[in-house]
């Protein structure tokens, strides 16, 4: 073989490996990336429970004093004062214009008719988009609106095929210590 032609086959072979190893460490890089983009996610949604972690903890911290009202699928603090109603699967608890509801009710109800209703309420009175909310060791979706008057927010979510709705509502209801301190009490049976 003339030394052209090893030559040739030379800078071939190194030719070949270096496309290779730039194939790799691209693809290395992609996942990486995807890595890096996982982790990120990762941290920004233990931030996110870690800040509602706290909110829950000061709400329950409060100086709220009450009775607690129990049923079978939850139980919710009653603060003094406040006057509750019962309602279909659940208690609607208020003071004046301030509301707090809580329910769980239905059977078989899907994740995606439970999204369907809630959008239906957010466009009926012009409400915000949905949000998703992980809470309570479920995932809700959220939005918030104003009804009759009423600055309102609502939490809607499925847990073993049951619809299961948290409503706010009143002026500056998501700064009032009792309604906080409401939420911050809710336990799902």
């Amino acid at each position: 073989m003339s030394l052209i032609k090893k030559v040739a086959l030379i800078v071939g072979v190194i030719t070949v490996l270096a496309m290779m190893a730039l194939m790799t460490a691209c693809g290395g890089g992609a996942k990486t990336e995807a890595t890096t983009a996982k982790a990120s996610e990762a941290a920004e949604t233990t931030a996110a429970k870690a800040s509602e972690a706290a909110e829950t903890t000061a709400a329950a911290e409060s100086n709220v004093a009450g009775e607690t009202y129990e049923i079978d699928k939850f139980s919710i603090l009653v603060p003094t004062g406040w006057e509750k109603m019962d309602i279909p699967g659940g208690v609607q608890i208020y003071k004046g214009n301030d509301i707090m509801q809580v329910s769980v009710s239905g059977s078989n109800v899907t994740e995606a008719e439970d999204k369907a209703l809630l959008e239906g309420m957010s466009k009926q009175y012009s409400g915000t988009a949905l949000e998703e909310v992980a809470m309570f060791e479920m995932k809700f979706f959220k939005t918030s609106f104003t009804a009759n008057g009423s600055d309102q927010t609502m939490y809607s979510g499925v847990r073993n095929g049951e619809q299961v709705k948290i409503q706010m509502a009143g002026k500056d209801h998501q700064n009032n210590e009792a309604i906080k301190a409401m939420f911050a009490s809710i336990k799902l049976k």
